[in-house]
């Protein structure tokens, strides 16, 4: 084999790679630094950074909720029904894990305040959302949020 041979082969396998790699996630900018943040390993469908302070999180009681919001282009390709959509299904599910933790304040007056932003969102077609709902009920790990066909 020669040097001219091996180059189709050897550009298809880096191309290959390059379409692997994904792109980094934005930060929503609630956060005045980013660099604590560590990523969680094992999770399959989400990619979470986080950083916890045990004696800070220790003193949290209450805890006010404020809405989910849509952070830099995210959704641009949705209907402003399907962004509406995904939204409050985010409110609900952090609304719920969040209960389990913490009492809700019903208002921010002396409560620790949770933020919540969707940074990314994949639409997949009606085979995808058929595929993801067999799969959420067989893969463990945070939920993720699937908008229906587009």
């Amino acid at each position: 084999m020669t040097f001219k041979s091996l180059l189709p082969a050897g550009l298809l396998a880096v191309c290959g790679l390059a379409a692997c790699q994904t792109a980094p996630t934005a930060n929503s900018g609630f956060l005045s630094a980013y660099d604590r943040l560590e990523a969680r390993e094992g999770t399959l469908r989400a990619s979470i950074r986080q950083h916890r302070d045990e004696t800070r999180a220790s003193g949290i009681e209450q805890v006010w909720l404020e809405p989910t919001v849509l952070i830099g282009p995210v959704g641009e390709s949705l209907t402003d029904e399907d962004r509406a959509m995904v939204l409050r299904e985010v409110d609900r599910q952090v609304c719920y894990e969040i209960s389990e933790r913490f009492t809700l304040a019903a208002s921010p007056d002396g409560a620790s305040r949770v933020r919540t932003a969707v940074v990314r969102i994949d639409p997949t077609g009606p085979e995808g959302s058929a595929v993801a709902a067999v799969a959420n009920a067989f893969i463990p790990g945070p939920g993720t949020v699937r908008v229906p066909g587009t």
